[in-house]
């Protein structure tokens, strides 16, 4: 899989007018498919994604060093019946990093068409994550969708 995410980031200062500025993150790697189909037709499995996400551009100053070239891992259970397959799947986290502290949601899905051996459709991507320090408080937003043809 190969995407790229895109995201806007605003930050208020106490005392200050607010900021805000763009980002895209270039998301690759592999995505591994197991289904299982019932005897009723009912299918179920698992989508695991594994990879790496960059900043790739960025009109935010220090953001690089906060999102950074790291890589990611998600496991979903995926359902269906017929031709369609499906996932939604929420992922938490909350940390700090020098001088703020962060709480983030995203929620990534797919939907996608079984036909013969191989599975089409779209992985969604959609993140909220507020941080806040010292005298500041911000949001950054960003979301994205990469096509996946799994065989």
């Amino acid at each position: 899989m190969d995407g790229t995410f895109t995201g806007t980031s605003s930050i208020s200062f106490t005392g200050e007018p607010p900021s805000s500025c763009n980002f895209s993150t270039r998301t690759t790697g592999t995505a591994t498919l197991r289904l299982q189909t019932a005897s009723n037709g009912a299918q179920s499995g698992t989508l695991d994604l594994n990879g790496r996400q960059v900043v790739t551009v960025s009109t935010c100053e220090g953001l690089s060093g906060v999102i950074g070239d790291q890589p990611f891992m998600y496991s979903a259970n995926v359902e269906g019946s017929g031709n369609t397959i499906r996932f939604t799947q929420e992922f938490r986290d909350s940390g700090g990093v020098p001088g703020a502290m962060y709480d983030t949601t995203a929620t990534i899905s797919f939907t996608g068409t079984v036909s013969g051996g191989s599975v089409s459709g779209a992985l969604t991507y959609n993140a909220v994550t507020d941080y806040r320090g010292d005298g500041f408080s911000g949001r950054g937003t960003w979301t994205g969708n990469i096509p996946l043809n799994l065989r």
